[in-house]
């Protein structure tokens, strides 16, 4: 999963998260991958799918991860990340044949929500659109909390027994 951020000194970054299924704890861990520059600080030009692509490349080549280990990848749903022509998902598609690609769902929320309500409510529409899309993202989660309780407490009633 990625997506992109400008901080504070208007640098933009590219934020880089692998979910993956580690034996040790025997879960599916998220963890944060890395983070890169969305362009080259000398050339601002070279903000592109390409060198996006090029970025999260190398850094799988640098740790020694195959392609065929990338089984899905996740982002917000701009042309650069998700276009059907000269994007990273098209890049991935070629060169991880198979690949599950999501776009974001608090993305998709927010933006739609911005678009509902007149441009006088336009900040109104963004925090509806960001709020929509948070418990969107999180509703599975409330789910999965909710089954591990009942499965804590079926195993607490069986030490009972």
């Amino acid at each position: 999963m990625t997506d992109e951020s400008t901080d504070i000194g208007t640098i933009k970054t590219s934020c880089v998260v692998a979910r993956f299924y580690d034996e040790s704890s025997e879960m599916i861990e998220n963890v944060f991958w890395q983070l890169h520059n969305v362009y080259d600080t000398d050339n601002p030009s070279s903000a592109s799918a390409e060198h996006l692509y090029n970025g999260l490349i190398s850094t799988l080549n640098e740790y020694e991860i195959p392609l065929t280990n990338i089984i899905g990848f996740g982002s917000d749903g701009c042309n650069v990340m998700m276009g059907q022509h000269n994007s990273v998902v098209s890049r991935l598609r070629e060169s991880c044949p198979g690949i599950f690609i999501m776009k974001c769902v608090c993305h998709s929320a927010h933006l739609c929500a911005s678009e509902f309500l007149p441009s006088e409510f336009s900040m109104e529409g963004r925090t509806l659109g960001v709020t929509l899309g948070c418990f969107l993202g999180m509703f599975p989660l409330l789910l999965k909390k909710d089954e591990e309780s009942k499965d804590e407490k079926s195993v607490e009633e069986e030490d009972e027994k």
